[in-house]
Order: C-alpha cells, then sequence, then structure tokens
C-alpha cells in the first residue's frame, strides 16, 4: 500500500511537471513493483493460513506459526521499504524544485540575452577577454560576469564554434543548467541540460 502511494505521487509530481515519458515510466515500476510485494504477501499469507480442504474444511497443513526473529524481519522489512519510499518522494520533489527555478533563470536569461542584442560576435570577443584574464587576473572581474547578469545563476562558461556560441550559467542547485544560444542568424534560443561540466 504504502509502495504504490509513493510511487502514484510521484507518478503525479512529474504529470504536473510535463513529464509525461517518465511519469509512465514510474507507473510501469510502480506496477512490477506492487505486483512483486503482493506477490511476496500472498506466499507469507498461505504459509501461516494454510488454504482449506474442499471436502472437509480442515487447514490441509499446520499452520506456520511466526517466531521472535520472523517480527523482527517484518518490522525491518516496513523500515526499509518505507525508508526508501519516503527518500525517492523526498528526491523527487527535490529534483521537481530545482528544474522549475532552472526553468525560470531559464526565461531570465533569454530575455537578459534580447534584451542585450547579443551576438556571437560578443560571445567571441568575451572569450577571448575572459582567456587573457585567465593568464592574468590582477585582481579584475571575470569578462563572463560582465557579458550578462542574470538573478540567481552564474555565467561559468562562452563557447564560440564557427557562426554559432552558447553561454553557460549555473543554478547554486545545480543541475540543471541554462544554456542560452545565438546562431548564425542572431536568433537567441534557450535550454536546460544536466551535464553542467
Amino acid at each position: 500500500m504504502v509502495t504504490a502511494v509513493g510511487y502514484t505521487l510521484q507518478a503525479a509530481v512529474e504529470l504536473a511537471d510535463g513529464r509525461g515519458g517518465a511519469a509512465l515510466e514510474t507507473v510501469g515500476l510502480g506496477v512490477l513493483v506492487v505486483v512483486f510485494w503482493r506477490w511476496i504477501m500472498l506466499g507469507a499469507w498461505l504459509r501461516y493460513r494454510p488454504p482449506l480442504d474442499p471436502n472437509t474444511g480442515e487447514p490441509l497443513r499446520a499452520a506456520e506459526q511466526i517466531g521472535p526473529w520472523g517480527v523482527v524481519g517484518r518490522v525491518m522489512l516496513m523500515v526499509i521499504v518505507v525508508g526508501f519510499m519516503a527518500i525517492g518522494v523526498a528526491v523527487a520533489l527535490s529534483s521537481d524544485h530545482s528544474t522549475k527555478d532552472a526553468q525560470k533563470v531559464q526565461d531570465r536569461a533569454e530575455f537578459a540575452a534580447r534584451d542585450r542584442d547579443l551576438t556571437v560576435a560578443d560571445l567571441r570577443a568575451a572569450d577571448v577577454e575572459h582567456q587573457a584574464w585567465a593568464l592574468n587576473a590582477d585582481g579584475q572581474p571575470d569578462p563572463y560576469r560582465a557579458l550578462i547578469h542574470v538573478t540567481g545563476a552564474t555565467v561559468i562558461d562562452v563557447a564560440v564554434a564557427d557562426d554559432h556560441g552558447s553561454i553557460l550559467f549555473r543554478l547554486p542547485n545545480s543541475p540543471p543548467c541554462v544554456v542560452v544560444d545565438i546562431d548564425r542568424h542572431e536568433l537567441i534560443s534557450s535550454r536546460l541540460i544536466n551535464n553542467c561540466g
């Protein structure tokens, strides 16, 4: 029962976040886990509550008694299952919170890039200045910081290749991180990535 509730909550969180595929995967995994534990519990029930003889109405065999170690084992099993489910739900909620924060930063970063009319040439110039600064910082601020300011995130890298460039932002609780892309037509877009390296 606890397992079913845990997987249901996780699937609901994923659906609310618009991740239908992840929710479907969670539901499928939840069904497998519930069926497994149902099979285990049914076996235990039949061991301690043997089936009745249809002719006599008497148990086909004597019911097995649960010893003290059996009680300890069952309590430990419940503690482990409930603990892991609680951890799973907590991780899912934390991940959902991080993703929503990143989506807000993503919107702010794209708006800021458009507001500053950033171009690939701007990114290339900032990258050259950053490389010179890295050789001799001399107490000066990182040129990446002057390129664009976005509340709740920090520019950690700028990449320029041929006629397009990207700005990588890290959040305090990354991953995910935010990337702002500028293509050869100076069109600006943004995306989330989990690899912040």
